[in-house]
């Protein structure tokens, strides 16, 4: 008889344990379907969020680092500026200076080349975002670009650049159920090229052109080939002048009473040659130089006598004429006198024999009043020269000769006591 009671007990208490785990197990799925997203999804798709804007960040300093490669040399093609110079610009070329108009020079200051540098490479970064934007689907960029800032520094010795930059807008990345916004950006990136003082070094180069090239126009050129002296000059710039084995300058060019200088600097960086293109236009207010061999002597004949003025062909090419000077005794100034005659050497006067003589022996007396062309010494130390002859009474008498160029310049120096007694 017990043993029918226990085994009835045994039986009533699997059978209420079976309807508590069934009810049990009713109960969990209900609450479940109130719950149909794991615990901690929601936070594991924010990390997933979050590390996608940490892989753009990255991928944009990335970009930013190659964009440099492309940014560099157009920032130097474009002489320092991301648009035209305050200088405005000349053939295609920003200019560095243009005296006619400018007081002050238009030399990229480290704002300008910072913003240049900034802009293209803000541009570089969009094309590589374009180029990989398979990648970055599930992100919004705004196309406004990047701000940057550039520091100078010594890296191990080297000069070099840090570039710390970020997006002026906010990006977005996002999935069907929550979005999360971020500034993509970087901090000290670091460029091996210190382009802020490459650009002195520039401007040193391309001014020491300049001072050389004036230098020998104010000297002229004195081409045996009548070859314009800006021409000849030029061409002794760019013999004597070069970085990397090519010439600093390209070509000038006169432009009336302005010079136009273009330069063209080779450089490299990161295994990529360029060049940096820009101009100067200065004003040609360079006189002529000092006539030299000024020779004065007189010759008679039975209407009179006569000074001979001979001088030396100036050095100069754009000399077009000249002024003749007479005093009663020797130049200290020229201030206040008159000339007694201005001669024109365009076109190129007619030849005189100086040491031509007459049937009976005498030296011939030149036309007077009239600049004549004339070689004088020997055969093989003639010396291009011109001549004019005054008629003069008896005397002392004393002369000089100033060159007047093409712009209406005349020569500030002059050869004085060039004087001859008349008796």
């Amino acid at each position: 008889m017990l043993r029918k009671k226990a085994s009835f007990y045994a039986f009533t208490l699997v059978f209420i344990a079976f309807i508590g785990l069934t009810t049990a197990l009713l109960v969990m799925n209900s609450k479940r379907a109130q719950f149909p997203d794991p615990i901690g999804r929601k936070q594991f798709d924010l990390v997933k969020l979050y590390y996608g804007a940490e892989k753009f960040s990255s991928f944009v300093e990335q970009s930013a680092f190659l964009g440099a490669k492309n940014a560099i040399p157009k920032l130097a093609e474009n002489g320092g500026f991301f648009e035209k110079s305050p200088c405005n610009n000349y053939e295609g070329i920003n200019l560095w200076r243009n005296d006619p108009s400018f007081e002050e020079s238009c030399f990229p200051s480290s704002r300008d080349l910072s913003k240049g540098f900034a802009n293209y490479i803000s541009g570089e970064i969009i094309v590589y975002t374009g180029m990989y934007k398979s990648d970055f689907q599930d992100i919004k960029m705004p196309d406004s670009g990047f701000d940057f800032s550039v520091t100078p520094f010594q890296n191990q010795g080297s000069a070099a650049v840090k570039i710390s930059g970020y997006a002026v807008k906010k990006s977005e990345i996002s999935n069907p159920e929550m979005s999360y916004s971020f500034s993509p950006s970087f901090n000290n990136l670091i460029i091996n090229y210190d382009f802020l003082n490459k650009y002195n070094e520039y401007k040193k180069s391309a001014d020491d052109v300049v001072l050389f090239i004036t230098d020998c126009l104010k000297k002229g050129s004195d081409d045996a080939n009548d070859i314009d002296d800006l021409q000849v000059c030029t061409g002794n710039a760019i013999s004597h002048f070069k970085i990397k084995d090519e010439p600093v300058i390209e070509l000038s060019k006169d432009l009336g009473k302005e010079l136009f200088f273009k330069f063209k600097i080779k450089d490299s960086y990161a295994g990529r040659e360029f060049y940096a293109h820009f101009g100067y236009i200065i004003n040609d207010d360079i006189v002529p130089p000092l006539v030299h061999d000024i020779l004065v002597n007189s010759r008679a004949d039975s209407t009179g006598k006569y000074i001979l003025i001979k001088w030396a062909n100036s050095p100069a090419s754009d000399v077009v004429g000249y002024e003749i000077f007479e005093a009663d005794n020797s130049f200290l100034s020229l201030e206040g006198l008159a000339p007694i005659a201005t001669v024109s050497t365009i076109p190129p006067p007619e030849f005189f024999d100086f040491y031509a003589k007459d049937s009976a022996d005498n030296l011939l007396i030149p036309p007077v009043g009239k600049v004549l062309s004339a070689a004088i010494g020997t055969s093989s130390e003639a010396v291009p020269a011109y001549l004019y002859a005054v008629k003069v009474g008896t005397g002392k008498k004393c002369y000089t000769v100033i060159a007047i160029d093409r712009d209406g310049y005349k020569s500030r120096e002059f050869e004085p006591n060039k004087c001859i007694d008349v008796s």
